[in-house]
């Protein structure tokens, strides 16, 4: 795996993915892959001038290095070597398929899969405890005392999921990541609301934008895994943000709820964007819309001062954002957001948060390795 990320450190500057042998015949995979629902996008932020086309800093630093590699021995320390959970307590001990889901994407991130890699046992260990999450509805959430949102599990176990199927060697595994998505997939599309979004609970007919982010980026990862995706639903999710849209560009918890709009939202939203793959006028309003009020808070406020609560889960969705937007977006963003995580890490390698220390080193960890570029989802 160290060859895998000195080929990604020579390419940063012409921002070319460099993947390991399963994640790039996973992408292969996904796109000739089945006909039928979400295409891999093609961005159409709006045209950046010449000087803004390229990344004007080094993306990988020693001392990022070092940070992450504490890290991410600090998350393999805390998983439940018996269950294979992460979660001990709070908010990630109801949700702990949601917490396993965002560790184990931190190990992905890194370059491991689940037969390579340092870390490569604690990705096994994390798919067997969310397959074994799985119930005969297709539901994906933790089977012990859980929470009050599963489908916000849900969500995250499919992006998770979808990111591993087709890296493992036995068939037997992967027919099981295979059939646990599928199921997940047709739970995800016949529980969305009449207004295109998602709730808490699946088969509801409310909705709210932080599960209706989950559940399109668990669609989309799989998607590109190979698993059909009814268009049907993209295309409502589409006009579900289209709703949920203020006239300033920020987006709303839930539509109807006018001036209510958060930078955690509004990055979810546009993440909700890039992820249904569907660019045309339409949808490049609401994303341009979006980013510009992104922007002006970003150079406002800053990277850290721009976050009106909920650190984590904004940066998860910001980081995304930013980087698929391109460099104009990700020059500004990233140094800052990096040089902040680098200087709140722990003694003991791990980040605090508002939910939970292990889903705040999670995600803390995705941030910083984005410029490995080895996640299939953030691939443009």
């Amino acid at each position: 795996m160290t060859g895998q990320k000195t080929a990604v450190k020579k390419t940063m500057k012409t921002r070319k993915p460099t993947f390991g042998p399963a994640l790039a015949s996973c992408l292969a995979y996904a796109a000739f892959g089945s006909a039928g629902a979400i295409p891999f996008p093609v961005l159409a932020v709006e045209a950046a001038g010449a000087e803004d086309e390229k990344i004007n800093f080094d993306e990988i630093t020693p001392e990022q290095e070092r940070v992450i590699e504490k890290g991410l021995e600090s998350l393999a320390r805390n998983q439940n070597d018996k269950e294979g959970s992460w979660g001990v307590s709070g908010q990630e001990a109801a949700h702990k398929v949601a917490t396993t889901a965002i560790a184990g994407l931190a190990f992905l991130a890194h370059g491991d899969t689940p037969t390579r890699g340092k870390y490569a046992p604690n990705i096994r260990k994390a798919v067997d405890f969310i397959l074994k999450q799985s119930d005969q509805s297709g539901l994906i959430k933790y089977q012990g005392q859980g929470g009050h949102s599963p489908m916000h599990e849900h969500g995250y176990a499919m992006l998770f999921l979808g990111q591993v199927y087709g890296m493992y060697p036995s068939t037997k595994t992967n027919k099981e990541i295979g059939n646990a998505l599928r199921k997940a997939v047709s739970l995800t599309s016949r529980s969305q609301s009449s207004l295109g979004g998602w709730y808490y609970t699946p088969d509801s007919a409310s909705h709210e934008g932080s599960v209706t982010v989950t559940q399109i980026e668990g669609l989309r990862s799989a998607r590109n895994a190979g698993i059909d995706v009814p268009k049907k639903t993209i295309q409502n999710a589409i006009n579900f943000m289209k709703v949920s849209q203020n006239t300033n560009g920020s987006i709303m918890y839930m539509p109807g709820q006018s001036g209510q709009g958060s930078i955690a939202l509004t990055a979810a939203g546009v993440a909700v964007m890039f992820n249904t793959g569907e660019f045309n006028k339409e949808t490049n309003e609401i994303i341009n819309k979006s980013l510009r009020h992104l922007e002006n808070a970003l150079k406002k406020a800053g990277a850290v001062g721009m976050c009106q609560g909920h650190y984590s889960y904004t940066h998860l969705y910001m980081a995304q954002v930013m980087f698929l937007a391109g460099p104009k977006y990700w020059n500004i963003y990233f140094p800052q957001i990096r040089k902040h995580l680098i200087e709140t890490q722990g003694t003991n390698g791990s980040w605090q948060g508002d939910i939970g220390s292990e889903i705040a080193s999670a995600i803390a960890l995705i941030v910083l390795q984005i410029p490995y570029r080895f996640l299939p989802i953030l691939q443009k």
